[in-house]
Formats: structure tokens, sequence, C-alpha cells
């Protein structure tokens, strides 16, 4: 006769499991989503601050998937941006100079704002291009002087 010994039992801690969070999560970013499609309404969700387990984490980028858009932004460490396979919903992870993860946001918006250009910096490109258009090589056979003389 077999006693309780002889029986395998694997203990799990509770963050190892499906803490139901992340269906709840998803369920949320079904209504954000739905916000953004009808009333333009962007939305960010920390995922750092949210009780989510290894596990949910897992079956949220399993649900979510990646979509057709990525981006890799250089700047004080690295920041991956990616569109998941759901169009609206962006998944943008901020790394530090020595790879730590020091946020993890789901963005419901049309793009996200680690991708929008800021206004002064194109106005500041906007300056270096017209300095920049003196040193473009002139074309075969045309003169460089736009006001020649007749």
């Amino acid at each position: 006769m077999s006693g309780l010994a002889d029986i395998g039992v694997r203990i799990v801690a509770a963050q190892d499991g499906l803490s139901g969070n992340g269906h709840a999560l998803i369920h949320e970013l079904d209504k954000r989503l739905e916000r953004l499609a009808e009333q333009g309404a962007t939305d960010a969700i920390d995922l750092r601050g949210l009780p989510l387990s290894a596990a949910d984490l897992q079956m949220l980028e399993d649900f979510l998937g990646v979509g057709e858009i990525e981006a890799r932004i250089d700047a004080l460490g690295l920041t991956r941006v990616y569109e998941t396979a759901y169009a609206g919903i962006w998944r943008v992870t901020y790394y530090s100079e020595d790879g730590k993860v020091v946020a993890d946001v789901l963005e419901v918006t049309r793009q996200p704002g680690i991708i929008t250009t800021p206004p002064g910096d194109v106005a500041d490109a906007c300056g270096r291009l017209r300095e920049a258009l003196g040193d473009l090589p002139p074309l075969p056979g045309r003169s460089t002087n736009n006001c020649e003389a007749s």
C-alpha cells in the first residue's frame, strides 16, 4: 500500500501561476481600444505597477502577439516599441543603460509618444537642413547659380 510520501506533489507558488489579473487586463484593454476607436481617447497602463505573475505576463504576451511595426530607440538606454497584433495597442519597454527594465507600458494609441518627433526637434532639423543645402553637390551640366545673368 502506498503512503502520502509516494504521491508526487509539486508545490507551486502563487506568483508562478495565472492570477486572473492578466485576463482582467485584457478585458480592460478591450474597453480602452474601443474608446480609442470611437472617441480617439488614448491611454497607457504601466505593467510594472500591476500585480501580474510571470505566468500572467507570458499569457499577456502570447495573447497580444506582435504586429507589423517595431522600433528601437537608443537614447539614455534602449527603448523597444512594438505594435501588438491588435492595431492601436503598443508595448513600450524602456531599459536602463545597463539593460535593466525601468518601465514597461501598454499604450492604447494610434502612435506612441516616444516615436513622435517633438516640435522643437523639427524646428531644429529644419534649420540644419537649410544650412546643409549649401553642401549639396551640383547637378552635372547645371549651374549652381540660380540667378544667372542673361
